[in-house]
């Protein structure tokens, strides 16, 4: 994590510069790729940049998540065959293609991993702070309240 708390580490948050940009191909060279394809910056659509710029593989992304977590890919595919692929809470399926959907959901005081979830549901339980004495409150309210 960078210190911002994003997923991306500084070597691949650092501008590259690039010089020799043809528009029409979309290309450009950049002192640290060499020749490259080019984007818009995301935020001020009136910069280009390379496109190498931010970017990590999803295998990257998978191993710094796994690591975070203290599993390995094994233990993340047991974990989804246990869960029969479902969410355990929304129980609809989970994709690994969508990596950026689904949460290892984990247990802050002791960090275990407790299941993969999607990112939803993940969100959902940090709002009630994985508290079951707020979550049965909820499901109370919402069965009092429901027509």
């Amino acid at each position: 994590m960078n210190k911002r708390g994003g997923p991306f580490p500084r070597e691949a948050r650092k501008r590259h510069v690039i010089s020799n940009i043809d528009v029409n191909t979309m290309s450009a060279d950049c002192e640290t790729c060499g020749p490259t394809e080019i984007r818009r910056h995301a935020k001020r659509n009136k910069e280009w940049v390379c496109s190498a710029t931010r970017v990590r593989s999803v295998e990257d992304v998978w191993q710094s998540r796994l690591k975070r977590y203290g599993i390995t890919k094994l233990d993340y595919d047991i974990l989804m065959l246990r869960q029969n692929f479902k969410c355990p809470i929304c129980k609809q399926v989970l994709s690994d293609d969508e990596w950026r959907g689904t949460a290892i959901d984990h247990c802050h005081s002791t960090g275990k991993v407790r299941g993969i979830l999607h990112n939803k549901c993940n969100i959902g339980l940090g709002h009630f702070d994985d508290d079951v004495a707020k979550l049965q409150a909820a499901i109370e309210y919402l069965n009092a309240t429901s027509n």
